[in-house]
């Protein structure tokens, strides 16, 4: 661990980690590689040597696991498993494989390559096994020994691995509780990694951290940044949740997902920080919100106060995220119809800002002005208007739950220039707006690209956002230079 980071340890928090001195926003607190890495619990079949997607075409000749390509099976992210494989001469039956459906037999592959750690470096291994499993918990799942003895008796009986159910089942709490999700260079999700020190990190919904991800080349390596000045003797917190979720179902990620109930400022504040992120519209035309009450579990307006019970929101807000979820995977060409639809259909019962609401409203901004049929030049005015509207909406809540260097923010400011700058030139062109207007809505746009690039400036180049950085760094000095040209001194 850096000088000026500690390890902490109390009653309340377990180990986690402070600042000894103060970091400026960006300011680099640590870096790290992982202890292991490999692919996600409950994946469908990837490449064990860079966690690609595989269709069965290239098997790898020495054990039979998918690879992607002929290079894959010599990597060595595949060398644990292809040895313990060898060494029982034994190959991965792929005929039952189905390459778009989860595939059981991954679930393996991350104890396997524990226990070959814990044979070959025992210094490592230590690493991991020091870090907090919360088994105790997790033992309480449902199913969570059945599913986990078949893993040990394939380990056990085919492979001839030293271990124990206990083992396994410790090493899946540990697996579970401390890993990070990283994106391949497809952008997919396939991988997870552990990592010593990082692990540590407190959790807050609205963090003083971030944290970015090297790629496969880098070994997954993690950075630890400043999301906003850490002062001295503060807790370095990140964020284990998604941004765009209500509290309750953050609350329901984060106690099932790793055991404890969250009390940051966002989640002890019923109303989001005045953001209304959590909110429903009372159903009795009163026109009022419906927020957590602070003294007790149900839901009231604030108007009329009709109430409604922890439960029914539950489902309301259950229901609504499996929508969006499904909604913004989908490849369907009339997706975004089907966004506003969803806009639309939910518009009378959950409050505008609430984060389910937002969560399409950001996927529908990084459609429009992209996908076939709403690329920007086909864009009508009504459209490149709507497009600013949503970003502005979105950039009202977030400037509040996500203050300092945000990927999403620099997302939405991004989207937002462009659209500034399209609906200023056909309004001008129109004669809709003067000369003046139209250079106060260039120089906006130019405010907002300038901050697009301070917040995208530390993604990973292969990402949607580190292209969108590497996309728009080059286009800030020329279009400075347009609006002098266009405008000059007025």
């Amino acid at each position: 661990m850096e000088a000026n980071i500690e390890v902490v340890t109390n009653d309340k928090e377990g180990r986690h980690l402070v600042a000894i001195e103060e970091f400026e926003q960006g300011q680099c607190l640590w870096s790290e590689k992982p202890i292991l890495c490999g692919p996600r619990y409950s994946t469908y079949p990837v490449c064990l040597g860079c966690y690609e997607p595989v269709d069965g075409t290239v098997l790898c000749p020495k054990c039979g696991w998918p690879m992607c390509s002929e290079d894959c099976p010599f990597l060595e992210n595949h060398t644990p498993e292809c040895k313990v494989f060898q060494r029982k001469n034994v190959k991965v039956d792929t005929s039952t494989f189905k390459y778009q459906e989860v595939e059981p037999m991954y679930d393996i592959i991350l104890p396997l390559r524990v226990l070959v750690l814990k044979a070959q470096d025992p210094t490592l291994a230590k690493q991991f096994f020091h870090l907090e499993s919360h088994v105790t918990k997790w033992k309480q799942t449902k199913s969570w020994n059945g599913s986990h003895a078949k893993i040990w008796n394939y380990l056990k009986d085919t492979l001839s691995m030293e271990t124990s159910q206990e083992e396994i089942s410790n090493i899946f709490g540990i697996l579970y509780t401390n890993d990070f999700l990283v994106d391949t260079v497809s952008g997919t999700s396939n991988v997870v990694a552990v990592y010593r020190d990082v692990s540590m990190c407190s959790h807050s919904c609205v963090p003083n951290a971030f944290k970015t991800f090297g790629s496969i080349q880098d070994g997954f390596s993690i950075t630890l940044r400043a999301k906003q000045t850490i002062k001295k003797a503060e807790n370095i917190t990140i964020s284990y949740v998604e941004t765009f979720l209500p509290s309750a179902i953050r609350q329901e990620k984060m106690e099932y997902g790793k055991h404890f109930t969250c009390m940051c400022p966002r989640c002890s504040d019923p109303t989001d920080l005045g953001t209304f992120g959590n909110s429903l519209l009372c159903g009795s035309n009163c026109g009022g919100t419906v927020s957590k009450s602070k003294d007790k579990n149900d839901y009231k307006c604030e108007k009329c106060g009709r109430g409604m019970t922890k439960e029914i929101v539950q489902k309301i807000f259950n229901k609504a995220f499996k929508e969006t979820e499904a909604l913004l995977k989908s490849n369907s060409s009339t997706v975004v119809d089907l966004c506003e639809m969803f806009l639309s259909r939910y518009k009378t019962l959950l409050h505008p800002n609430n984060l389910l609401m937002l969560k399409v409203k950001y996927g529908l901004i990084t459609m429009i002005g992209r996908i076939p049929g709403y690329q920007m030049n086909c864009l009508t005015l009504d459209q490149i208007i709507r497009k600013r509207r949503l970003c502005e909406d979105i950039l009202r809540v977030l400037d509040v739950i996500d203050p300092g260097i945000s990927s999403r923010r620099g997302v939405v400011l991004y989207e937002l220039h462009m659209a500034q700058i399209m609906a200023a030139q056909l309004q001008y062109a129109n004669d809709e707006i003067d000369i003046l207007s139209a250079k106060e809505e260039f120089e906006e746009s130019l405010r907002s690209l300038q901050q697009s690039i301070e917040m995208l400036q530390f993604e990973k180049p292969e990402s949607f956002e580190g292209i969108i950085y590497q996309g728009a760094k080059p286009t800030l000095a020329p279009l400075r230079q347009h609006i002098q040209n266009e405008f000059g001194d007025l």
